[in-house]
């Protein structure tokens, strides 16, 4: 495997760890407002886990500040409804956002429904893209045997080829991805 390629499975790994748990911070002066209904809201109109107040607590405990977890619920209620929503849900598929398991129950399988709409969407796109590139890696590849076979420099078509292939193989991380939340998501439905 070649050091490019280590590094983008790296950057992709790392990418997926943060977007994994999103919003487990907070800052000193945010636990210091003490606007607990506020972040409450926030979090659930971006569709975090309620649970991320127990992280939260962590953090703030370190400033002498316990979460109001009364306002922090009452917020979250009123925000995750904004987040459990049809049109958000292909908007979040089509994104290939994470979805944490947050809405309620009766929001959840009209969310979930379209979530997976947006995800079928989005894994059409990165099978199309993935075709696309195919067809440009082997005319790239056509193209550098011939130059090779003139004893031509072909530096470029190299270049461009690896850089495709790591574009492909990424495709294909996406894609099983993607496939794996629609089987996942698809059980609860």
């Amino acid at each position: 495997m070649t050091y490019f390629i280590k590094r983008v499975i790296l950057l992709i790994f790392c990418a997926a760890l943060v977007a994994a748990a999103p919003g487990c911070t907070i800052s000193e002066k945010d636990c210091l407002q003490n606007d607990w209904q506020t972040i409450g809201y926030t979090d659930g109109e971006k569709g975090r886990s309620p649970d991320v107040i127990n992280s939260y607590a962590k953090s703030c405990a370190k400033h002498g500040v316990t979460p109001d977890a009364s306002a922090y619920s009452a917020g979250f209620n009123v925000g995750i409804t904004k987040y459990c929503t049809a049109d958000n849900g292909i908007k979040q598929g089509e994104r290939d956002k994470s979805y944490s398991g947050a809405c309620p129950p009766d929001l959840e399988k009209v969310f979930l429904k379209n979530y997976i709409v947006g995800l079928r969407l989005k894994l059409v796109d990165l099978e199309i893209q993935y075709d696309r590139d195919t067809l440009e890696l082997d005319r790239l590849r056509a193209n550098r045997d011939r130059l090779a076979a003139a004893e031509k420099p072909h530096d470029v078509d190299d270049k461009r080829i690896e850089s495709i292939s790591s574009t492909l193989s990424s495709n294909t991380s996406s894609r099983q991805s993607i496939n794996s939340k629609i089987r996942k998501w698809s059980s609860r439905l």
